[in-house]
């Protein structure tokens, strides 16, 4: 009988035990699952081309920019070459294409062969709201999308040379800038004014290290004099009309970075002495706009990581991070007063090359790009089960050749006909695009197998004399852009 009572009160007091302190035990396990230690993946990377007998090409990519923690953009140059992008919506898991530039033939009336367009490589991408992305490439050529990146207008600014830095505030209003000319829009890069820089003589041969546009008055650029070795702070709060120029230091500075009007970074560093290979790596710090700047990191940068720091990012006023090549990365936790080595990636052969670009959202959330590298790195404590199976995608090289439209001009009011060979069994589609980059008509997707096709082109009798470009795709990668003249 006091075995049994016993047994019963045992139960008893487990069951209140279990009733209590489970729910407990549940959460401190949860707690422990969700501050696991961060890590780097690959969380996307291309291959291009499946065909047998066909080499694989790489897609190296460039840079990144993020309107927010799940809307990134990726420019890439594919081979080296030719403009790509990589867009996530989900915040890394999944990543697709939509922009591809690639040579244009251009054909005469009687299908003669005249020359070909080839693209300007990309250099940087800014992305400052979900509906717009602009990408600056060599040659003055922009790459701009106002539809959440699902089309493309390409237009070219005045000048031939390399653009080097472009900063929106949003869909409306940003700047870009090549090493000599800064350009300034009001209207989403419809419309274009060359800011009139006046250079005080005492700063001469000088040249833009980077740009921050705030506001629709206030604009910041990092200048440097290479007579000099001298950079200097130019300022407008008119929206590039007059300019005043604060002194920074002796020290080639590469990134600005600014919380609001106030507070700011910049990362650089100068040579340790004239002719030499070696520089420091040195941040400077601001909370007047750029009148007077605090030393805040200056160290030695390692003999084999020669460069001084090129990139400089803060997710708010305490949490920042500070990149040079060569795996050198600093993070701050408290505005930048103190800064200390990251070595979340010291085992080198994690990776493939040094990294290139970055994206900062916080400590534990940061998008990677290594240089030369095909790959999309994601910083983070948190990885989906499966995520691993997603991050190469297989993109088909060009699977359709003979492309000859003809005749070509056509004469308004007239048809033509698409000619083409195509080498494996897939869907076509085409669609006709005018100089501004407006799609004019868009074609039924087929079905078409290997083989000899000529498709009429009987919708084209309805245009207006111009220029447009015929985009065709094989399952909804972009294959070949013709250009087609209509004369009257």
């Amino acid at each position: 009988m006091f075995f049994c009572i016993a047994l019963q009160f045992f139960i008893h007091k487990s069951m209140i035990i279990m009733k209590y302190f489970l729910p407990i035990l549940i959460i401190i396990t949860f707690s422990f699952e969700s501050i696991r230690a961060a890590e780097w993946r690959v969380v996307d990377s291309i291959i291009y081309s499946n065909i047998p007998g066909v080499p694989a090409l790489s897609n190296m990519m460039e840079a990144i920019d993020c309107c927010d923690s799940l809307n990134c953009v990726v420019v890439s140059n594919m081979t080296w070459k030719y403009p790509w992008n990589r867009k996530t919506t989900d915040g890394g898991m999944t990543w697709n294409t939509t922009l591809r530039d690639t040579l244009i033939n251009y054909w005469d009336s009687s299908g003669n062969y005249i020359g070909t367009y080839t693209p300007a490589k990309v250099n940087e991408v800014d992305y400052p709201s979900a509906d717009f992305c602009i990408a600056i490439c060599d040659t003055g050529y922009c790459h701009i999308s106002r539809d959440s990146c699902k089309s493309w207008e390409r237009i070219q600014l005045d000048t031939k040379s390399h653009l080097k830095n472009v900063s929106f505030v949003n869909s409306r209003i940003g700047a870009v800038c090549s090493w000599s000319n800064l350009f300034l829009t009001i209207d989403g890069g419809l419309s274009w004014k060359t800011a009139d820089f006046i250079f005080p003589d005492s700063i001469p041969n000088v040249s833009f290290q980077d740009i921050k546009v705030l506001n629709d008055k206030d604009i910041y650029c990092l200048i440097y004099s290479s007579e000099l070795k001298q950079s200097f702070f130019a300022k407008s709060t008119d929206f590039g009309e007059s300019w005043t120029y604060h002194y920074c230091g002796e020290l080639t500075t590469r990134k600005i970075f600014f919380l609001n009007k106030n507070v700011g970074w910049l990362a650089g560093g100068p040579q340790t002495a004239e002719g030499s290979p070696a520089y420091r790596s040195t941040i400077y710090h601001t909370e007047d706009g750029g009148k007077n700047w605090e030393l805040q990191l200056d160290t030695l940068a390692e003999s084999s990581k020669k460069l001084g720091l090129r990139q400089i990012y803060f997710s708010d006023e305490n949490n920042g991070i500070a990149m040079s090549r060569f795996f050198t990365i600093y993070r701050t936790t408290n505005g930048g007063k103190e800064w200390f080595f990251d070595d979340s990636f010291e085992d080198y052969d994690t990776f493939d090359d040094f990294f290139w670009d970055i994206a900062f959202f916080g400590p534990e959330k940061i998008y990677a790009l290594p240089e030369n590298s095909i790959y999309i790195y994601k910083y983070a404590n948190y990885f989906p089960s499966g995520a691993e199976d997603s991050i190469r995608e297989i993109i088909p090289s060009c699977v359709i050749s003979g492309t000859i439209i003809h005749p070509n001009p056509i004469t308004a009011g007239k048809t033509a006909t698409y000619s083409f060979e195509l080498l494996q069994t897939g869907t076509i589609s085409m669609e006709l695009y005018d100089i501004r980059g407006r799609r004019i008509l868009k074609w039924p997707v087929r079905i078409f197998t290997e083989g000899f096709y000529s498709i009429e082109l009987n919708d084209v009798k309805s245009l207006n004399s111009g220029e447009y470009f015929l985009k065709v795709s094989f399952n909804d990668i972009l294959q070949s852009t013709e250009n087609i003249i209509v004369s009257k």
